[in-house]
């Protein structure tokens, strides 16, 4: 049992459980400082990736839309709202299909763009499951329900294998 104690504290608890989940997943997060991302000077997109960076850290719980927790999509309405773009509250797979959002490509992501990921259910089929939002550089934030709250990541991993498209909300 101690083999599974990634923390080294001589217990294995949750925290552990999902030290191991992250590894499997090949998944990093950034806590302790922002990476180097890009300047950004449309005020529209800074205003949006700053409510974003400010919510780092706070709880991820399913189905809340802020201010004090969120989940994924909860996340991004909470933001966009925030940042004065009115938009209903909706699911990941739901704003992936949004056509007033011009599609990007994943590569061709910029700062500020909408990152949607497909489940990892294999019964869900090419449905949406997740979103995020493009930092530059490689970098997103999202809230995480692997990690328990808002994070930076890489693009890397699960991320990268399971991205599917970006959408772009400020044109």
């Amino acid at each position: 049992a101690l083999a599974a104690d990634v923390k080294g504290d001589g217990t294995v608890d949750i925290l552990d459980y999902t030290g191991i989940r992250l590894t499997i997943l090949d998944l990093t997060t950034i806590n302790d400082t922002l990476p180097d991302l890009p300047a950004v000077s449309d005020p529209r997109i800074r205003a949006f990736l700053d409510i974003a960076l400010a919510q780092q850290g706070d709880p991820y719980v399913w189905g809340a839309e802020g201010p004090d927790s969120f989940d994924c999509s909860g996340f991004i309405h909470y933001c966009l709202t925030q940042a004065g773009y009115r938009v209903g509250r909706s699911t990941a797979n739901t704003y992936s299909r949004r056509s007033d959002w011009a599609y990007v490509n994943r590569n061709a992501l910029q700062p500020g763009d909408l990152m949607f990921y497909y489940s990892d259910d294999p019964n869900d089929g090419d449905h949406i499951g997740h979103i995020g939002i493009y930092l530059g550089n490689g970098y997103h934030i999202h809230a995480s329900s692997d990690y328990g709250y808002i994070v930076i990541c890489r693009v890397e991993g699960w991320y990268d294998r399971m991205l599917s498209h970006g959408r772009r909300v400020f044109q």
